[in-house]
């Protein structure tokens, strides 16, 4: 839950900076991907901490997320705030590990949803 926190503080901070120095649609973007993942992995957290039937998966479902998070946003934000993009392929590979933490995500629900049956 502490990436989680960080990604929320990320998002906000990115969304004030951009509304304040400027940033346009890549600091915008990075911002809301920060903000909708931060919640994502925190209600991720809070139901493999609070249930005995979560399944195996979800542990890998929210690393995805967060890491793809981390890379996706990271890399916007620093291209939009500060015109600097240290290594140009953290975005789409963000994205790719994004799209696969929401299939595993999705797997993982079902894979709980049968073990209850």
């Amino acid at each position: 839950m502490a990436c989680a926190g960080m990604m929320g503080a990320g998002g906000v901070a990115v969304g004030a900076a951009g509304a304040h120095v400027g940033g346009g649609d890549l600091a915008r973007t990075a911002s809301d991907f920060l903000l909708i993942h931060a919640a994502v992995v925190t209600a991720g957290s809070a139901a493999a901490l609070g249930t005995a039937r979560a399944s195996a998966l979800l542990p890998v479902a929210l690393t995805l997320l967060t890491g793809g998070t981390i890379l996706f946003g990271g890399e916007l934000s620093l291209a939009g705030l500060a015109d600097w993009r240290p290594w140009p392929p953290a975005a789409p590979f963000g994205g790719i590990c994004l799209v696969a933490g929401w299939l595993v995500l999705t797997a993982s629900a079902a894979r709980s949803g049968l073990r209850r049956g």
